[in-house]
């Protein structure tokens, strides 16, 4: 078996350098480490409070789109009624002025076939004066030809002159 055996001198020595080393931890790498930890602690902390403050404009982030969102739904609906309001404002416009428009080219329409028929109608007294003016000079001439109708339109007038006097 393995016997232990204790000599005081290498004890004390040993104990004696530990306690050097425990003065020299505690005086003068304690504070650095307690220092570094607390440093540690304190930007812990910090991010800490900086990751709470983004969750809560996150969260704010996240209600401002939506509350975007619907605002902008609402002007899409709007826009969307405004543009057919628009649509029927401009569909009535134009079938009014298509009214109109039609309207005027009846009436114009109707202005134009009365003065074509005054002027047939004229053409057509002038024409028919002239052709009956040619038919009676044609009779005329063609009973007048002949000897028989000479000597009785002659004595016709004659007579007539006679009457008169």
């Amino acid at each position: 078996m393995f016997h232990i055996t204790w000599d005081w001198p290498i004890f004390l020595s040993q104990l004696f350098g530990f306690a050097v080393l425990v003065y020299v931890l505690a005086r003068w790498v304690a504070p650095r480490v307690r220092a570094a930890m607390v440093k540690a602690q304190d930007s812990i902390r910090i991010q800490l409070e900086e990751s709470e403050r983004a969750v809560v404009q996150v969260v704010a982030a996240a209600e401002a789109h939506e509350a975007a969102l619907a605002q902008a739904g609402l002007a899409a609906a709007q826009l969307e009624k405004d543009a057919h309001a628009a649509a029927e404002r401009i569909l009535a416009d134009m079938r009014e002025e298509a009214e109109e428009v039609a309207v005027r080219t009846k009436r114009h329409g109707l202005e134009r076939i009365g003065q074509v028929r005054r002027e047939l109608v004229h053409e057509l007294r002038a024409g028919l004066h002239a052709a009956v003016l040619e038919r009676t000079e044609h009779m005329v001439r063609h009973r007048l030809s002949s000897p028989q109708a000479k000597s009785g339109g002659v004595d016709r007038f004659l007579d007539e002159l006679e009457a008169m006097a």
